[in-house]
């Protein structure tokens, strides 16, 4: 999936509201990296073409929102340099781009000594698995999400992963 593709299918993805609360709601709202950034920080080109044409949500199910502001959030964490902090979960625990694991997803338990919960390998299955879980929970698509993530990104659904722990949450009714 492209960037643009992955913008689109996002958008038709989303819950139906009122036009006027979904532009107060900011449910379509996107941020990107701008190219010079992306490039001092050595993003590689599959990151980076992501992240600079269609970015992420500024704001998405289940609960993580995304930041590119470069005076903000994007930075290498403190305790952890090869992490670089994209965004949050609802438990304010930073969302990073892991680059000593090829820019997979993950975010650090701030609860639990910041222990590394994995996401999705990459973005672009981030993405994917995005769109499914977002299409389940919005739309009722009569898939089997747990299982439809692992045919994704195998990694993803592992035990203890944030992805095993949203998908079966979602279908247990949480």
């Amino acid at each position: 999936m492209t960037p643009i593709e992955f913008k689109n299918r996002y958008i038709e993805s989303l819950p139906a509201v009122p036009d006027d609360l979904r532009d107060e709601l900011g449910l379509e709202r996107f941020v990107t990296l701008d190219t010079v950034t992306a490039n001092r920080l050595n993003l590689p080109r599959e990151v980076a073409d992501f992240v600079t044409t269609a970015g992420l949500p500024e704001s998405a199910s289940p609960w993580l929102s995304f930041d590119f502001n470069v005076d903000g959030r994007i930075a290498p964490v403190d305790t952890y340099p090869h992490m670089i902090a994209i965004g949050s979960n609802s438990s304010g625990d930073d969302v990073c781009l892991d680059a000593n694991d090829n820019y997979s997803l993950v975010y650090l338990n701030h609860d639990d000594l910041f222990r590394r919960i994995f996401i999705n390998s990459s973005v672009s299955l981030f993405a994917e698995c995005l769109c499914l879980y977002l299409g389940r929970r919005h739309r009722n698509d009569p898939i089997d999400l747990h299982n439809a993530i692992g045919m994704i990104d195998p990694k993803a659904i592992e035990i203890g992963t944030f992805w095993y722990t949203e998908s079966l949450a979602l279908e247990n009714g949480g």
